[in-house]
């Protein structure tokens, strides 16, 4: 299952290219890639930042302090 999905990830990024490429040449396309990569980096760490704020308010840890951030309390 999971080699699948990897798959499909590695063929829609090679029709992308291909895609981008054609249609607006290399500069163009190379541009399309880089959009295609930071979107999903960019959803992930929204989605840990969230994670991190929901168990800081349900926790009542202060979230300010970077240490806080990244800290593990016993009990959860």
């Amino acid at each position: 299952m999971a080699e699948s999905v990897i798959a499909l990830i590695w063929a829609a990024g090679g029709v992308v290219y291909d895609i981008a490429t054609g249609l607006l040449g290399q500069v163009g396309g190379f541009l399309a890639i880089v959009g295609v990569i930071v979107c999903p980096i960019t959803s992930g760490d929204t989605a840990f930042r969230s994670a991190r704020l929901i168990l800081g308010e349900i926790t009542g840890m202060n979230q300010k302090l970077i240490r806080n951030r990244l800290a593990w309390r016993e009990g959860l």
